[in-house]
């Protein structure tokens, strides 16, 4: 079975990474088993992570929650392959200083 999971400290909205989660939701429509934990502790993380886990549920994405435990982990999976960065699932990876995961 294919699978995407996510852990990040921090995933905004933003027109980036909207793009990511329309992508996500439709994937899960097709069949795709889709996760994602965001860090539930922090201020700073709550911030972004609340309206995400939200926007995510209302596009489709089921298996999503805030953790209860502190994490600062940045964590992909995707069909048993992982990466794992210094990035946060922001628009920054597309600036000069963090080019390391690419869209598309």
């Amino acid at each position: 079975m294919l699978s995407v999971f996510l852990a990040s400290y921090i995933a905004s909205l933003s027109d980036v990474t909207k793009g990511v989660y329309y992508v996500l939701a439709r994937k899960q429509k097709e069949g795709v088993d889709v996760r994602a934990v965001l860090n539930g502790v922090s201020r700073e993380a709550l911030r972004y992570n609340t309206a995400t886990v939200e926007f995510l549920k209302s596009i489709g994405v089921r298996d999503v929650k805030l953790t209860s435990r502190f994490t600062h982990i940045k964590l992909h999976i995707i069909d048993n392959h992982f990466i794992v960065g210094y990035h946060n699932l922001t628009s920054s990876p597309r600036t000069l200083y963090n080019n390391d995961l690419r869209y598309s």
